[in-house]
């Protein structure tokens, strides 16, 4: 399916099911298969924000967005899902679980708080390096500085604000405003979560002209474990540490890994007033004979299970770019025509990578067609464009 097709069926999911009844948001399954279309279908994002998975229905659209190359539609979807999760009351996320979390709106675990404002933060980045002003530096690091609030909100000290992929562009961001005192800090506290990263350095930083992130595999959902919801994580990743970048035939260097999504989910902070939660609600249905056991099992569900970086320095113009991973070809893609403007200090890019994503073999020829007729290959990307 054409990025543009796939852009413009967003547009008509958004007008066509507008008014109609409100009801789970159930996209991974299509997703998984690539089978976008389907994913946008079950979406309806124009919906009264009262509606309970107005900001999940947000989140998902923003997946499915950018992966379609509709980076307009990603940055209004994340905005409005910045807005609500930022106005969640941590208390009574805390001690507040006496009645179903389900029944209320959906405003996700820290990971996918964290989650929100992360990905807004590299659209933020891609605006601030076209423009190059200051107010679009720091609307950067107020984003990542979110990402580092709400992963904070952790009962476990080792996993309070262990985000590598925030830190990162911190001290890029920091490092367009020549504040190198931040820049430094960014990138050890980064140093500290990646150890071995060699993009972490602060010379190969300032050096480079282009940023690759490459968000890979199928991430966390959540199911019920007991008396609560739990985070159940997926066996179909990359395992692999690094993926090969080639730029115009030739190797220029790996991909690394920046973030861990999947365990970004697992060590969430609320596992244990959840699970109270749950127990007081099991008691209040045995004694007093109402009350919900079921867990909340709304989720940001097509999430990457790791984000991988590169970075160097890249000659302006128009260039094929190649992402392998050795260990697993399915996840491999090319992307032809990607341009790197001389004139930004930096061109960063974010792709996703999920099985056979790129390399689904040619459909079946209709009866009535020629045998002779060579498959239908995919059109190269033209031109123009981020």
């Amino acid at each position: 399916m054409k990025r543009g097709a796939a852009a413009v069926l967003v547009q008509v999911a958004f007008f066509a099911l507008a008014g109609c009844k409100s009801k789970a948001v159930i996209v991974r399954s299509d997703y998984y298969v690539n089978h976008g279309e389907n994913a946008a279908l079950r979406i309806i994002p124009l919906m009264p924000k009262a509606d309970k998975t107005y900001c999940q229905r947000q989140m998902a659209l923003a997946t499915l967005s950018m992966d379609m190359g509709n980076e307009s539609e990603a940055r209004d979807c994340l905005a409005h899902a910045c807005e609500m999760v930022d106005n969640i009351d941590l208390t009574g996320v805390k001690f507040g679980f006496v009645f179903s979390a389900k029944n209320k709106a959906f405003l996700g675990d820290p990971y996918e708080r964290s989650s929100a404002h992360a990905y807004r933060g590299l659209l933020l980045y891609q605006d601030a390096m076209k423009t190059q002003d200051e107010q679009s530096i720091r609307n950067v690091i107020a984003s990542f500085e979110k990402v580092r609030q709400h992963d904070s909100f952790t009962d476990e000290e080792p996993y309070k604000d262990d985000w590598a992929l925030a830190h990162f562009m911190l001290a890029k961001a920091y490092m367009h405003l020549k504040d190198q005192g931040n820049m430094r800090a960014g990138l050890e506290m980064a140093k500290k979560i990646c150890p071995g990263n060699p993009y972490l350095d602060e010379g190969v930083v300032a050096g480079a002209n282009f940023t690759l992130l490459v968000g890979v595999g199928m991430g966390p959902y959540k199911v019920q474990g007991g008396l609560s919801d739990q985070i159940a994580v997926v066996s179909e990743l990359y395992e692999g540490e690094e993926a090969q970048v080639w730029i115009d035939g030739k190797e220029a260097g790996k991909a690394v890994l920046i973030e861990d999504l999947n365990r970004q989910a697992v060590h969430r902070s609320d596992q244990t007033a959840k699970a109270l939660a749950g127990l007081g609600r099991a008691l209040m249905k045995k004694f007093f004979g109402f009350g919900d056991t079921s867990a909340d099992l709304r989720a940001w569900d097509i999430l990457p299970a790791r984000i991988y970086v590169f970075t160097g320095k890249v000659e302006p113009g128009l260039h094929t770019v190649a992402i392998r991973f050795p260990k697993e070809p399915r996840y491999n893609q090319v992307h032809y025509y990607l341009p790197v403007d001389g004139a930004r200090p930096d061109n960063l890019y974010y792709f996703t990578s999920i099985r056979n994503k790129h390399s689904l073999p040619p459909k079946p020829k209709e009866k009535e067609e020629k045998s002779a007729d060579p498959p239908p290959q995919p059109a190269p990307r033209k031109p123009g464009g981020r």
